[in-house]
């Protein structure tokens, strides 16, 4: 739900491995920043609301898909609480 009504949209998601040397150029200007992070300060990040609700939900999903956060983890019930705003 958002000021103007509901938003609704379909994210596609797509995981891409990519040479430890790739550095990623941003040629359309839809993202704001480009930065490789330590996986704590991006989760950190997240669990404060500094990404959008996309970017949010897509990087949750990653971490989860992938194993980085487990149940056991103390974030783990936080980040998915923000898949179910």
């Amino acid at each position: 739900s958002v000021p103007e009504g509901l938003h609704r949209e379909i994210l596609f998601v797509h995981d891409l491995w990519l040479p430890r040397d790739f550095e990623p150029v941003n040629h359309d200007g839809e993202a704001s920043e480009i930065r490789l992070r330590p996986l704590e300060e991006v989760i950190q990040e997240i669990l404060a609301g500094d990404f959008t609700l996309d970017a949010g939900a897509v990087m949750i999903d990653g971490l989860l898909r992938l194993g980085a956060v487990l149940p056991e983890d103390t974030q783990y019930l936080d980040l998915l609480r923000l898949l179910k705003p």
